[in-house]
């Protein structure tokens, strides 16, 4: 007998700035935005497979830039994305796809 199975990281969202999607605070163009999250424990440095960014509620992505950092203290990661300082005004969703497949997207609207 064969079965399949699937490993995800306890991934339960993402904590301030960020909010609850579709909520989209406010944060300044051209600054980095933090991505802040746990996945239960220390899971390591490369947890992040990808990051992008995409107008609101659009399909159409560009690939993102940024660097993560873990803090035991709190089990917090810390995804510091680039923003871009064309981006104020708008709206965007921000996605970090992790090493286990799964993608998870946070709101912003950008301000100058």
């Amino acid at each position: 007998m064969t079965s399949t199975y699937f490993v995800a990281y306890d991934f339960a969202g993402f904590f301030s700035p960020a909010a609850a999607f579709p909520t989209a605070p406010s944060v300044k163009a051209g600054e980095g935005v933090p991505l802040k999250f746990s996945l239960n424990g220390n899971q390591g440095l490369d947890v992040v497979a990808a990051a992008a960014s995409a107008p609101c509620g659009s399909a159409d992505q560009s690939a993102g830039d940024g660097t993560l950092t873990y803090n035991s203290a709190n089990d917090r990661y810390t995804y510091l994305m680039s923003s871009a300082k064309a981006w104020a005004g708008t709206c965007r969703d921000l996605v970090l796809t992790l090493r286990d497949g799964t993608s998870h997207r946070a709101r912003f609207t950008f301000t100058r």
